[in-house]
């Protein structure tokens, strides 16, 4: 069918009716290149990994990718296969994502549950910093065949916006889908009673589904779509959008989707061009401009940077405790994404410990139940600091994860924020900018 303004308007209708599900794939997914350009982050990923490896790419058809180089690293054995995928995580946090695409997409607020089949966590980290609600409001789900989680069942019944990772994530590391093997894995178990979603299916075989930039081949289109929609395409009555920026390679399976479900529309067009006028006429139908982009924050006097501590149990709330950190301008070390290769990384923490501005602690139930872990370790270290400097200076700043999480009595003298209060997080920011001021000054003098 033609996709003209008609078809828009029916669009939008059902995305107001909170009727359409986006499946956003990996063209979406962009990284700030070498020489600042965008690109795309598998091509990062994989140019990047192969120097890693010291592969030798050029024998390679063109088109070559992760799948390539993983079959290449097993049969060179010079590395594990778990050393590739360690390889590809650090690759992965230390890229500079281009969430623009993303964040337009985030903009429209109709959409409260985002299914991805990219690792890498950019659609979570957008969706998030958009809408600028507490933790809880805006959760990310990593499905895995070792760990098949689904929606929760009160899904529909909250207003909580959920990003569902489809193919794995950094939550289900080294489980993820990062090969074509991978995905046939992953789309094995979406299938099986034993591990596949049920909430999540139940949902989207009600809901019409909004493809972009998904870049699946063809007979992988086709099994993913059956396992989406939990049954044949030509049994469901939603609609179909499919918008790829690859129209040439993706014709085979746009006449697939256009024969076989009763109501499918192919846009041939850039998916970020897509996105950009999805979120303009939407806008434009609530009555709103773009809203104006929200002030930034000066940047501070000095860059000394702030130590995050956290129990690595609690990942999740750590990357949003430095996500947000890094928005206000603050310069955060956190040990798995500022420790180069081949660091001590145990002096490397403690010479940290000892020459930073700040020493945010994450608590949670994990720190407090948990009798013995390096975090710990690092707790002590700043604490001895602490004792030896002067009273008025500000060193240690404690971050409850939870409202139910108790203060451990190494840290009851200090005053606490709350990871899900905006508020009480914007405090914190600004007293830890003063912090560094107080800091640079004293080494100053």
């Amino acid at each position: 069918m033609e996709f003209n303004e008609e078809t828009w308007d029916d669009l939008l209708n059902l995305v107001e009716m909170r009727k359409v599900v986006p499946l956003v794939g990996r063209a979406l997914s962009l990284v700030e290149g070498e020489a600042g350009q965008t690109v795309s982050i598998l091509s990062m990923l994989a140019e990047r990994l192969a120097g890693e490896l010291r592969l030798d790419t050029t024998r390679f058809t063109p088109g070559w990718g992760l799948s390539e180089l993983y079959i290449e690293t097993y049969r060179r054995r010079e590395y594990s296969i778990d050393s590739f995928h360690y390889k590809l995580r650090k690759i992965l946090e230390g890229c500079t994502p281009v969430l623009e695409p993303l964040l337009r997409l985030a903009e429209i607020t109709d959409f409260r549950l985002f299914v991805t089949t990219a690792i890498d966590g950019f659609l979570e980290k957008a969706v998030t910093q958009v809408r600028q609600t507490a933790p809880s409001s805006v959760r990310g789900i990593a499905f895995a065949p070792s760990r098949p989680d689904d929606l929760p069942p009160e899904f529909e019944a909250t207003n909580n916006t959920v990003v569902y990772k489809i193919l794995g994530g950094d939550e289900t590391f080294p489980d993820w889908a990062v090969t074509v093997e991978d995905i046939l894995k992953f789309v094995y178990a979406l299938q099986n009673e034993k591990y596949r979603p049920t909430c999540l299916f139940n949902i989207l075989k009600e809901r019409h589904l909004l493809a972009i930039g998904c870049q699946l081949p063809d007979w992988l289109g086709r099994f993913f779509l059956h396992c989406l929609r939990d049954g044949p395409l030509s049994l469901q009555g939603t609609t179909c959008y499919l918008v790829e920026n690859q129209a040439d390679e993706d014709k085979t399976f746009a006449s697939y989707l256009t024969q076989f479900s009763q109501r499918a529309f192919v846009v041939s067009n850039n998916a970020e061009q897509f996105v950009s006028e999805l979120r303009d006429r939407w806008q434009q139908r609530q009555g709103r401009r773009t809203p104006p982009p929200s002030p930034v924050p000066p940047p501070p006097e000095v860059s000394h940077k702030v130590f995050l501590s956290y129990c690595h149990k609690d990942q999740g709330s750590a990357r949003y405790l430095y996500d947000f950190l890094t928005r206000q301008r603050i310069d955060v070390w956190k040990d798995n994404i500022s420790i180069e290769m081949g660091t001590e990384w145990d002096l490397e923490i403690k010479r940290q410990i000892l020459d930073c501005a700040c020493f945010v602690v994450l608590i949670s139930k994990a720190t407090n139940e948990q009798l013995e872990g390096y975090f710990r370790r690092e707790w002590r270290i700043a604490l001895d600091r602490r004792n030896m400097q002067a009273p008025g200076l500000r060193f240690i700043f404690p971050v409850l994860s939870a409202r139910d999480v108790e203060m451990p009595d190494d840290f009851r003298p200090y005053q606490y924020a709350h990871l899900d209060d905006p508020d009480e997080m914007n405090s914190l920011a600004e007293l830890i900018r003063q912090a560094q001021q107080q800091f640079e000054r004293a080494r100053r003098g």
